[in-house]
């Protein structure tokens, strides 16, 4: 691929009027602080999906929400969407404004207003249970925030997403989402012991029990609900001491499906690291080129991490890298893997610049069982591969498994291919449309640990099945029955 210069960013496009009654406004000012100022309400209406950022820099049309609500406490968020509710006003949740797909896009749905509600300033650790081992958070707590507070008492929660500088725990609990490290402390599904949420109909407040059979865990029901059911005010975590240790290598094998293989066969047998990444030959050749490194052939990288008690570590590195070894894995030692540790953060900003360069750059994964992942895989390239070839253009498709399981992994691809200009939308929309096919064809989920937003709708009855996506329904009319929690997100709106 050809690198272009720069190309200008435009004016972002001005945000049409609120569609706020002047009663509305005065009514909410009263409740908490409100702000109907153009930069803020621009800003609280776009997250970091590739439409998103393509809609700044074309300078499409804004789909501004109409005010940007900022409560202090949960008594705030409560009269708020008791007065959204009275008053038929849609409401989205706003946390660290993360979200790859349109989550946070303020659609009106069937209400003639819509209304952002930034949750940051809910943001302390209320209470610390040192024999529990709880902590009990606001949910608008950014990730370093939170992590400073736990380490202070030499505690951690352990759950580091990309997003982790910039989202908060409500975000990471609405969207399933998983850290690098989930090996040791899993998803955020496995952290969180209850919840609080306000809802159109009332508080949902769950029993904080370490373990209970009353039927349904209705804990369950807000954990992947992107604000559809209400708005996360707390949630009680399951937090753990501070590692002692911690051990990360990069091993060098010659095929990415015999990494995967080997690594399938080294969790099976219960080695569980904490960390393991595993690059496909595409993204190795990337990565070993940003680094200035070279190889007659190109390899495949598998990132390995431990973390916990000192013996944990040393004897889980080295079962693993014994597993490894013997078929054929070449340890590069721990300098290797610093590179990537001080990336890994970094990496999805730097879309930007190659968006400023009139590059389309775009993520999707997915997870499957071992059978099928290999297949997965293969499929989406050539899908991929396919509609550039239709479209005329040359790309980028790499791809790494980004969490493993016993049953199966988490596959990430990422596309980096020159924008057809003019066709900027509908060149992105034919590839996310193959390679998701693909993804529903060969057996694999939507989405690991991104979630639905806007981006994925389509597919949800795919996905479900009419009778899971019928009580879907019925859960949101009990709890929202005037349906304006994030419209348009998780389930499609009914007539």
């Amino acid at each position: 691929m050809g690198r272009r210069e720069p190309q200008e960013v435009p004016k972002m496009s001005a945000a049409p009027s609120s569609e706020l009654l002047e009663e509305d406004v005065e009514a909410l000012k009263i409740i908490t602080e409100l702000t109907l100022e153009e930069d803020e309400r621009i800003s609280h209406s776009i997250g970091k999906s590739y439409r998103d950022l393509l809609g700044v820099r074309l300078g499409l049309p804004i789909e501004a929400t109409d005010a940007v609500a900022l409560p202090r406490n949960v008594d705030e968020v409560r009269r708020i969407v008791e007065f959204a509710s009275a008053r038929g006003i849609a409401i989205v949740p706003f946390g660290g404004g993360t979200s790859v797909l349109g989550g946070l896009r303020p659609l009106r749905g069937n209400h003639r207003a819509v209304l952002t509600v930034d949750l940051r300033r809910l943001n302390k650790v209320l209470e610390i249970d040192d024999t529990s081992m709880l902590a009990r958070v606001e949910a608008g707590i950014l990730g370093p925030e939170l992590e400073e507070k736990l380490q202070s008492r030499g505690m951690t929660l352990g759950h580091y997403p990309q997003s982790f500088h910039f989202s908060v725990l409500g975000g990471w609990i609405a969207t399933r989402s998983r850290g690098h490290l989930s090996g040791r402390y899993g998803g955020i599904e496995d952290m969180v012991q209850a919840v609080k949420v306000i809802t159109p109909t009332g508080e949902l407040a769950t029993k904080g029990i370490p373990a209970r059979s009353v039927g349904p865990e209705l804990r369950e029901l807000i954990l992947g609900s992107e604000g559809s059911l209400g708005i996360i005010v707390e949630a009680v975590l399951r937090v753990r001491r501070k590692a002692e240790a911690t051990d990360t290598r990069v091993v060098l094998f010659d095929s990415f499906s015999g990494a995967l293989d080997v690594c399938r066969k080294m969790v099976q047998a219960g080695i569980k690291p904490a960390l393991v990444r595993i690059s496909d030959e595409e993204e190795s050749a990337m990565i070993m080129a940003l680094a200035g490194l070279e190889a007659e052939d190109t390899p495949s990288l598998i990132l390995l991490g431990f973390e916990g008690s000192r013996l944990e570590v040393v004897s889980g590195m080295k079962g693993a890298l014994n597993i490894l070894a013997e078929a054929g894995g070449v340890d590069m030692g721990h300098e290797a893997a610093s590179v990537w540790e001080e990336e890994y953060y970094r990496s999805p900003y730097q879309r930007d610049e190659l968006l400023d360069r009139g590059y389309l750059v775009e993520t999707l994964e997915t997870a499957a069982s071992w059978s099928r992942l290999w297949d997965l895989y293969a499929g989406v390239h050539r899908a991929l591969q396919r509609v550039n070839e239709e479209q005329g253009v040359e790309g980028l498709s790499l791809c790494h498994l980004s969490h493993i399981y016993r049953d199966g992994g988490s596959l990430y691809f990422t596309m980096i291919v020159p924008q057809l200009l003019g066709r900027e939308v509908e060149q992105w929309q034919k590839l996310k449309e193959a390679a998701t096919e693909v993804i529903m064809h060969e057996g694999g989920t939507l989405s690991h640990h991104h979630g639905i937003g806007v981006d994925h709708l389509q597919w949800m009855r795919e996905e479900h099945g009419e009778a899971a996506l019928k009580a879907l329904r019925a859960v949101k009319s009990a709890l929202d029955p005037s349906g304006i929690m994030n419209p348009g997100k998780v389930l499609e709106e009914e007539d």
